[in-house]
């Protein structure tokens, strides 16, 4: 193994890596605030699948990227929805 491809699969293995790095810094500080979020690494995927799918159907990798942007931020909003709509069947009186 020579000096270049070392460094292509260095350069390979920290590319992939950066995502799981943003997640897990950022779980980390969210915990520090008190707040626990477990689909860190979900909330990923699915921008990730909403922006490919966008970008390929449309043709346009600026909207691919606003819609994986509003796809990962409607994760934690829906789960805020469901949890809310739990507790409010949970005060009902029948």
């Amino acid at each position: 193994m020579n000096a270049a491809q070392l460094v292509a699969i260095l350069s390979t293995a920290i590319a992939t890596a950066t995502p799981l790095v943003f997640a897990s810094v950022g779980e980390t500080i969210t915990e520090r605030a008190g707040v626990i979020n477990l689909s860190a690494e979900g909330t990923i995927m699915l921008a990730a699948m909403v922006g490919f799918a966008v970008a390929k159907l449309t043709g346009s990798l600026v909207l691919g990227f606003w819609a994986a942007a509003a796809g990962a931020t409607s994760v934690p909003k829906g789960s805020a929805a469901v949890c809310q709509l739990c507790a409010d069947w949970g005060n009902l009186v029948l």
